[in-house]
């Protein structure tokens, strides 16, 4: 039984003794001293549950020791799958392991220094939004304070205020943290003094043994820290950091985070992808289905998968009215446009770019599935305009990759373009064909592709007769494929 609670007891059974006590002597029966007994103790335990009823509505959680908190439950977003995928430097199922930042040093002696000489302290962390404040802020608590009591107010000014009021918040006897994470929530907008100011601030290092720990956005509500000892402006990507990224995390995930920074990689990835299968983005249209927008990504995807890289607004159009969609109107693909481009995290948004050169976000490039046809046949409209060869090297490079999804498209659209121009019974066609036959077999496409197969063989018999050597490769390829023994007698010499 923890000591509060041994405490609670006590109190209530003296106060149960001193009030039978009255009872007897009021109405001199044992009877009469326990009703009052009774009624007095049941009043006193109405009274704690009310007062914890209203703790509750104040606090995100009850008390607890940063030790003993997770992450999570102080609001750090959950790793996409996709993220932990590339690692095993985890920290529990949900997240990646922690890495630290080297622009937090400065709150880290601070917060050091203020633990060992037992005086209250002030910490402020900002930056944009999955920027790492929270977590950075969390593992440097559960580091130096494990066992000081976090105090987390919802976010309102009357709930800071009364979060300070609670006795086990003003207590000498541990440390305790005052958890404002996003600072602009506790300060009372109308300036009536609701919420928090100087004052307040004053009061509260005035207490012992407190951290104020305040995470902020851009500089809202900064200028009532000028005066702070501790302000650490964090930024998504810093250079300093890259090191201890690849250290703590490994190559393979630290490649695969580009300059939004690891936090933003770790949570905007999955939410764009709901946004685009959706058409919902929360800062367009109040969240109502904008259906230009994924149709625009659509288009910058395929050119991503035809290895362009980027397209111009002016080709972007060109492709989007191309791409048989039902809003291909200039209006509609303006819409669309100022959709993708519309970020989530302050900075993340679905395309990325200027008018010179669009392209989608990365994550999204390689993890959205295509939305009915209009990447298909974006793709078709961009094969259109380049020349055939470049069509062959992008395919051989994606085959050459192992991205044989994307090989077997490009192959694909490069063979309609060929048979176009050669006709459908070429050299041309039948080297395509063999390539494509290639990639089907290795998707395991096993009937595909015997059938492409078949075909190059027919044309290249009839092109170069029975016995020229690129008929009998073609034949020994196609037999090793049908669990057959090649023959010297298919073989040329």
């Amino acid at each position: 039984m923890s000591a509060q609670r041994s405490t609670t007891v006590v109190v209530l059974g003296l106060l149960g003794v001193v009030m039978g006590a009255v009872g007897l002597l009021t109405f001199g029966t044992v009877v009469g001293g326990g009703a009052v007994a009774l009624v007095a103790v049941v009043a006193v335990v109405g009274w704690c549950l009310e007062r914890r009823r209203a703790l509750k509505e104040m606090l995100r959680f009850a008390p607890a020791p940063v030790g003993k908190l997770g992450a999570r439950r102080l609001g750090v977003d959950a790793t996409a799958k996709s993220i932990l995928s590339k690692t095993t430097a985890h920290d529990g199922p949900q997240l990646l392991r922690f890495v630290p930042r080297a622009v937090a040093s400065t709150v880290d002696r601070s917060l050091v220094a203020a633990v060992t000489a037992d005086r209250s302290v002030l910490v402020a962390l900002v930056g944009e939004s999955k920027a790492g404040k929270t977590r950075c802020m969390f593992e440097m608590l559960r580091a130096r304070a494990p066992d000081a009591q976090v105090f987390a107010p919802r976010p309102t000014p009357q709930a800071l205020r009364a979060a300070m009021r609670q006795r086990a918040f003003r207590s000498r006897r541990h440390w305790s943290v005052l958890w404002l994470d996003d600072v602009a929530h506790f300060i009372d907008p109308t300036g009536g003094g609701g919420g928090l100011d100087g004052d307040l601030l004053g009061e509260l290092l005035a207490l012992p043994r407190v951290v104020i720990a305040i995470t902020a956005q851009h500089d809202e509500g900064l200028e009532l820290l000028n005066d702070a000892p501790v302000l650490t402006r964090l930024t998504a990507r810093d250079p300093r950091d890259g090191k201890r990224l690849l250290s703590v995390l490994g190559q393979r995930l630290a490649e695969a985070v580009g300059p939004e920074g690891l936090g933003a990689a770790c949570v905007a990835g999955p939410e764009l992808l709901s946004i685009h299968r959706s058409g919902e983005h929360p800062h367009v249209a109040d969240g109502a289905p904008v259906w230009e927008g994924p149709a625009v990504v659509e288009c910058l995807i395929a050119a991503h998968e035809l290895g362009l890289g980027s397209l111009s607004r002016s080709q972007l159009r060109d492709v989007y009215r191309q791409s048989g969609t039902r809003h291909a109107a200039d209006e509609g693909f303006q819409r669309g446009l100022a959709w993708a481009l519309t970020p989530l995290f302050d900075q993340i948004a679905l395309a990325v770019g200027d008018d010179d050169a669009l392209r989608p976000y990365d994550y999204i490039a390689q993890n959205a599935a295509p939305i009915g046809e209009t990447r298909a046949k974006a793709e078709q409209a961009l094969a259109g305009t380049l020349p055939v060869d470049d069509l062959l090297a992008i395919a051989k490079h994606a085959h050459q990759t192992y991205a044989l999804t994307r090989a077997l498209r490009v192959y694909t659209l490069a063979l309609t373009i060929i048979e176009e121009v050669y006709g459908p019974d070429h050299p041309e066609v039948a080297s395509t064909l063999g390539n494509l036959g290639i990639v089907q077999r290795q998707l395991g496409e096993f009937e595909a592709a015997r059938a492409t197969q078949t075909r190059a063989l027919t044309i290249e018999e009839a092109v170069y007769g029975p016995d020229h050597p690129e008929v009998a490769s073609t034949r020994y390829t196609q037999m090793l494929w049908m669990g057959l023994r090649a023959k010297a007698a298919y073989l040329p010499g």
